[in-house]
This record gives structure tokens, sequence and C-alpha cells, in this order.
């Protein structure tokens, strides 16, 4: 069972105290150990140690650099306390266990708790650092409404923007069974030859760039584009039994 605090400041030496190998039987605690990708990338290793613990808490790495804005602050909230309960019938297990079998149990427990730090990290450890959206480098474009009698509809918004220096962008692969980066041009190029598919918000959106960057507009005059932006509505239609979707006048649509 996974039980979540909000830890206090200054509560780091409640942890470091609780350190004890009995915990089973006096309702100790192990010596901590240091888990995660944020540990590995400071150097964390092995045991915890009290004073390098307190200074983590309070945003200060093990050399002494701040790690964030409000390091050392007196209203910072310094983490989450996560507590991996096993179960009773786990506690029981192990008081009556021979000690072969207890050693077994334990690596048992901590396995388990690994895992779930692990999940925890991925999901759920994510922390605001500063970050200031550079709204002279996005420009909105469009607005596409799902067609009446769709099962899920969206209302989705479309944006012309430009990578800052320094930044990666990454594919988001959540719902994509293929990631790549392609000028627009191109990829209408590849949905005309059947490479691959581009639904018609995202063929008409890339149409529009690709036919600017034809016309000798460059980055700059595109971020500089103020377009009335007005929601766009295909419509669904039923004709000898088949559905076709009928895209408004006005639309450039290019496939």
């Amino acid at each position: 069972m996974l039980s979540i605090g909000v830890m206090a400041r200054g509560q780091g030496h409640y942890y470091s105290n609780l350190a004890s190998e009995s915990y089973f039987l006096t309702g100790g605690e192990p010596p901590g150990q240091w888990l995660g990708h944020g540990a590995g990338q400071l150097g964390l290793m092995g045991t915890v140690e009290p004073d390098t613990f307190s200074g983590v808490l309070a945003g200060v790495s093990p050399t002494g650099r701040s790690l964030v804005q409000n390091a050392g602050d007196a209203s910072r909230r310094p983490g989450w306390d996560l507590t991996f309960s096993a179960p009773k019938s786990v506690s029981v297990l192990w008081s009556q266990s021979e000690a072969a079998s207890r050693r077994d149990i334990e690596q048992a427990h901590r396995q388990a708790v690994e895992a779930g730090i692990s999940y925890m990290e991925r999901h759920a450890a994510f922390t605001r650092r500063g970050l200031v959206l550079r709204a002279d480098l996005l420009v909105p474009w469009a607005r596409w409404i799902t067609p009446e009698g769709e099962s899920r509809r969206f209302d989705a918004r479309f944006f012309a923007a430009a990578l800052p220096d320094g930044q990666e962008a990454v594919g988001h692969e959540a719902e994509a069974d293929h990631v790549a980066w392609l000028r627009p041009a191109d990829a209408i190029d590849s949905a005309k030859a059947g490479k691959i598919s581009l639904l018609p918000p995202t063929a008409t959106t890339l149409n529009d760039f690709a036919s600017a960057v034809a016309a000798g507009a460059g980055l700059t005059d595109i971020l500089a584009a103020r377009r009335a932006i007005e929601p766009v509505q295909p419509r669904l239609v039923l004709e000898d039994g088949a559905a076709w979707l009928v895209i408004p006048d006005g639309v450039e649509y290019p496939l």
C-alpha cells in the first residue's frame, strides 16, 4: 500500500532518526538508501547520510549548489512522503521465519519499493523550474472542430512555433505508431503518395505552412502573422450508404 503526505520544513531529522535494523520487531526503519534518476544525477548512492539528506530537502546539492530557485527558503516545501507499507501478512511471515527466509522477504520488499519509486518517478515526479512561455515564438494558426455525429469530438487548436535555442523537441508517441520530423511540403507529398496518413486538420495546416514558404515567407513572417481564427467544422454526409467528409468552402484542403 502507498500513502502520500506533505513533508514539513526541518523534517529531515525525523526520517534520519527512524533508521533501525529491527524494523519489523521494534517499529524502526532500516537505513535509507538513495534511489532514482535524480539521486544518480547528483552522484548520490548507497546509504543516506543525514546531513546530505537535509541539504537535498532544502534544495541544495551535495556540493552546495542550489538546485531550485527557492533553495533554503523558509516557505519551501521539501518534498512528499511516500510510505510503501507491506501487508500485515508479510510482517507476520517475516517475524515467524528463519534468518534465510527473512532475508528473502526483505529483498522482495526492497525490489517492490524500487519498482514503485521507479513508476512514480516516470509518471508523477514533476515540478516547476521557473519556465516561461515564449509567447513571441508562438502564434495561433487554426481551429478545427470534429464533425457532429462522431462518438468522440474535439475542439483542436493549431499553432505555429519556433523552437528556442538550446531546446530539443520530442515526438509524442502515446497516440502514434511512428514519429518523424518532416518539412510541411514533404509531409503533404508523402500523404499524396500514400506513404503516410494525415487527417484533414493536420493536412490543411501543413499546407498553409508549405504554401507560405513557397511564396517566400520565412519564420519571421509566419510568426508575425495575425490570423483571424474562425472554427472549421466539416460535415459528415451519407451518400449511397457511404459516409463522406465535406470540408467547408474556402478551406484549401490539399489531399
